[in-house]
């Protein structure tokens, strides 16, 4: 239909008043949360460091592993957390910055009651006169989750939160693997440890207190892996060919990412042109769709074989635009193989219509092209501080159709 210019001009003017209005209307009116009494308040004390996102971490890696009174108790924390940022945001009516300290107090001591609840929790402590922490303990390790609960004591100062990443395989020069911990307090620390060896392992970790450049306390931890099983996928097209893809592999109870063995390494082809490490193993690539297949995805280039902790499985798996995205569950059992193949079905053929799939900004050799795990047909080179790239001659791009 159209529509004389001027109608639609004042057509337009209403819309947006409306929206404008809409939203000041939302933001004037905010939400309603209980303010605290006087006495409430006065029980409120100073920020515990890192609560927030240890909160965070506890619910993406260890929700299917507590029970439902303690899967209460941490809902209740990060309701509370998200009503402090939101007093802090001025969305709620009739608060003061007062009040979002006190919701922060609040799920700061709901979170210490919980931790007290979970028994994979590990006490080490290091105060004078306290007896060493047992050397000598192995730890069955759940290698869907490979998380480690600790809480270090080296003090009776104010308890604080930390969340690190330990790689088991990473090259480190010999370097012992540290944690820091605040000076002379309590710190509760998630280790979420990376490529873990699939059986017994004993390994030192040294506790560096914040500000300090060498360890104060030592730990040798030792852990037996569960019985893993192995896993061997192939997707292929609708003629039964096997093709490169982006795929996705997550361990269902603890939703951790699993890099599939024979990934495409990108770090060679992007951080040379970015000089960000932003890519390369044990990262992915990050897929911006709406939905259940948003996420990050590696790029295999053919199929694949690897050992993986027993347990239940998700895959996620995307070829372009011309083929719908597939979703599977699937089970690996202790010391058994589980083979899958994937027959992609393909929804459209753009080529044939006369269309060119392709990407027009991309700052990357050309040989990545080729392993993407979608089919291009037309690449748009832009310029780049490589030589590889300054030797490509690249012909004139050919004019994509416009839509009729």
């Amino acid at each position: 239909m159209n529509l004389p210019p001027n109608l639609a001009v004042r057509l337009l003017a209403v819309v947006a008043g409306l929206l404008l209005c809409s939203a000041h209307r939302a933001r004037a009116h905010g939400i309603d949360l209980p303010r605290p009494t006087a006495e409430q308040l006065a029980q409120t004390q100073p920020p515990l460091k890192g609560s927030m996102e240890f909160s965070r971490e506890l619910l993406a890696h260890l929700r299917n592993r507590l029970n439902q009174a303690q899967l209460v108790v941490l809902d209740r924390v990060l309701q509370q957390f998200a009503a402090a940022d939101r007093i802090r945001a001025g969305e709620v009516r009739d608060s003061a910055p007062a009040d979002a300290d006190y919701y922060r107090w609040l799920a700061e001591q709901g979170l210490m009651d919980l931790l007290q609840q979970i028994p994979a929790l590990v006490t080490l402590d290091f105060r004078q006169g306290m007896p060493s922490p047992k050397q000598d303990n192995t730890f069955e390790l759940d290698q869907q989750y490979n998380l480690l609960l600790l809480k270090v004591v080296a003090g009776n100062g104010p308890t604080s939160f930390v969340v690190h990443e330990m790689n088991m395989t990473t090259e480190r020069d010999r370097k012992p693997y540290t944690i820091t911990i605040a000076s002379n307090a309590t710190t509760f620390v998630v280790v979420k440890l990376e490529q873990v060896p699939s059986d017994n392992t004993i390994f030192h970790v040294g506790f560096r207190n914040e500000g300090a450049t060498e360890p104060s306390f030592w730990w040798a931890l030792s852990f037996a892996s569960k019985p893993g099983g192995q896993l061997g996928v192939e997707v292929v097209d609708e003629n039964g060919r096997s093709v490169p893809v982006l795929l996705r592999l997550t361990a269902k109870p603890s939703q951790r990412l699993f890099e599939p063995a024979g990934a495409v390494d990108l770090s060679p082809m992007m951080n040379d042109v970015t000089s960000l490490p932003i890519y390369g193993p044990g990262r992915g690539y990050m897929l911006y769709i709406p939905g259940l297949f948003q996420g990050r995805y590696w790029i295999m280039p053919k199929p694949f074989e690897m050992a993986v902790p027993a347990g239940d499985w998700e895959i996620h798996i995307v070829h372009g635009i011309e083929y719908e995205p597939l979703h599977d569950t699937l089970r690996v059992e202790p010391g058994q193989w589980t083979r899958k193949t994937y027959r992609l079905k393909r929804w459209t053929n753009m080529a044939q219509r006369g269309w060119y799939s392709g990407d027009d900004h991309v700052h990357s050799r050309p040989r990545l092209q080729r392993t993407t795990g979608e089919p291009l047909r037309l690449v748009g080179l832009r310029a780049a501080p490589s030589t590889a790239l300054r030797r490509t001659r690249v012909s004139a791009p050919r004019v994509l159709r416009t839509v009729e």
